[in-house]
């Protein structure tokens, strides 16, 4: 058996995959759903198709990242704050590619 390519992670302790660990209160999966039940009020998700995250929070700020094989739409906005690559020749968002903007 070859050798990975990857530096492999660190073990923590109290850290556990979420088969292994899916029933355990600090298993990352049981992490993902605390946070799921306690974020804050002011965020909210927008409608999107699948493979695209999208949410909006207080004082006009939407985060729109593309996860999907094709470019994706973007909402309506006035002011373009951060990206994390170039947007296509169309204003879509690429695949792979996050932004904030300000509506």
């Amino acid at each position: 058996m070859g050798r990975s390519w990857g530096r492999q992670p660190f073990e923590r302790p109290g850290v556990m995959s979420a088969p292994r660990g899916s029933r355990s209160r600090g298993a990352r999966s049981w992490q993902w759903r605390d946070w799921r039940d306690v974020r804050p009020p002011h965020q909210q998700a927008l409608p999107a198709r699948e493979g695209v995250l999208a949410f909006t929070r207080t004082g006009g700020l939407v985060c729109v990242v593309n996860l999907s094989p094709a470019p994706a739409a973007l909402p309506p906005y006035e002011r373009l704050l951060l990206s994390s690559g170039p947007l296509d020749a169309d204003g879509g968002l690429p695949t792979d590619t996050a932004v904030w903007l300000r509506t």
